[in-house]
Formats: C-alpha cells, structure tokens, sequence
C-alpha cells in the first residue's frame, strides 16, 4: 500500500516538474518572439494570446485577463474579435459587418470604434482566462520558479530514494526466503542420511546376533563325522535362528 503511495505521488511530482517546464518554454519562446525577432504577436500552432490593459470589455472581459485567439478564424456579428489599431491590438464585439469593413464597440463603451478594414482583423476570441496578471506576477517571479523547481526536485529525490529502499528491502526478503528454503532442503538431506547411517548398523547387529548363535564347533565335529557338508548343515536350527533376528 505504502510502495503504491510513493509510485501516485512520484506521477504527480513528475507531472508538475513536466507542467513548471512547459510554462518556462512558453515564456522564453514568448519572448524571443517579441522581443529578439520583434514580431507583433506569438503564434502557436494557429492561436496567439494577450493580455488586456483596460476595462472596456468589462465586465465580459476585465483588465488583467488573458484572451486567447485563434488567427484569420471565422467571426460573425455579436463575437469578439481582436485587431490591429497602428501598434495596439483591441480586443472588442462585433456590431456590424459589411464586405469591406467591421464596425465595433466596447462593451463599456459609450461609443462605436471607427470601421475598421477586415484585413486588420487578426481573429476571433475563443478563450479567456481571468485574473492572469496577479497570477502571472506571483508564478513567474524567479523566487517563486526557483522554489518551485527546488521543491519539485527535492519531493523526486526523496520518493525515488524510498521506491529504491523498498525495492531493496524486498529483494533481500526474497534472498531470504531462498536462503531458509536451501538450508530446511539441506537439512532434511542430512536427516535422510542419517536415518540411512542407523538403519544400516542396526540390520547388520541382527545379522550379527543371529550369527553367533549358530554353534560352530558343533558344525565342525559333525562335518568330522560325515564326509557331505550337507548333512553337517542340516543340523542348524534355523528356527533358534528366526527367533535371536526377532
């Protein structure tokens, strides 16, 4: 259960470390565009991203949120859009749309934008993340990044040095269990061996036993007075004999 517990946080911290390092990627990426080849926005992969600086979307979109938007999409009266306006992107809602130009306004706005020609409109609105900025300002921060990778770090290490402890403590377990099987084999090999030493004494007492009750003078003088052998060892009780072997 323990070992279980250890490979599920050990995922997540993996996961996290995976997270932190796609948002440093995004950043540098982020800003080796704008600021090394001096684009006017990010493109990834078809979307770009901005962050809004007023409140004339409020309270749809407020200031400090991040629109995401999808470049030369679709949009129809009623979406929001973001366009260019000379070095600024606007972000605002489609009032009216002609085959030339749009037409927009701030939701907080009293007054319509002027026309606008349709080429100048970058794309439509798709996502909003609210309250990026203070976010932003707290994650990003090179204190926080630093503690944050340290803490990651040092959580792996701590977990990767338990999993390899368990790993070690079972695999000397199961030295173990081999070790106590070969000796109870090797053991019970000596037993064996030692009943066979004692069974083989014992026998060889009774042959013994039963031997040297067999009178062998008597053999002698009957073999003196009968020239077969055969008639001397009809003499020997074999009965007397059963009985000493019992």
């Amino acid at each position: 259960m323990l070992n279980k517990s250890h490979k599920i946080v050990n995922i997540i911290v993996n996961i996290l470390i995976t997270i932190v390092i796609l948002i440093i990627l995004f950043c540098l990426y982020s800003f080796i565009s704008l600021k090394i080849m001096q684009k006017k926005y990010v493109n990834i992969f078809g979307y770009t991203y901005f962050q809004v600086a007023t409140g004339s979307m409020k309270d749809y979109i407020n200031e400090g949120d991040v629109v995401i938007v999808k470049i030369n999409s679709d949009y129809n009266e009623g979406d929001v859009v973001t366009y260019i306006s000379g070095k600024d992107f606007v972000t605002h809602r489609v009032i009216e749309k002609n085959d030339d130009y749009i037409i927009t306004k701030g939701d907080n706005n009293n007054t319509n934008d002027n026309p606008i020609d349709k080429s100048l409109v970058l794309g439509k609105v798709t996502k909003i993340i609210p309250n990026v900025k203070a976010i932003k300002e707290v994650l990003l921060s090179p204190k926080v990044i630093i503690l944050i990778f340290v803490s990651l770090f040092c959580l792996s290490l701590l977990f990767s040095y338990n999993g390899n402890k368990e790993k070690v403590i079972k695999e000397d377990k199961e030295k173990d269990k081999i070790e106590i099987k070969e000796k109870e084999e090797k053991k019970k090999d000596k037993d064996t061996e030692i009943v066979k030493v004692k069974e083989v004494p014992s026998k060889k007492k009774k042959v013994l036993d039963a031997t040297q009750v067999i009178d062998i003078t008597e053999i002698k003088k009957e073999v003196k007075k009968s020239k077969k052998v055969l008639d001397a060892t009809q003499i020997i009780d074999i009965n007397e004999i059963k009985n000493k072997v019992k």
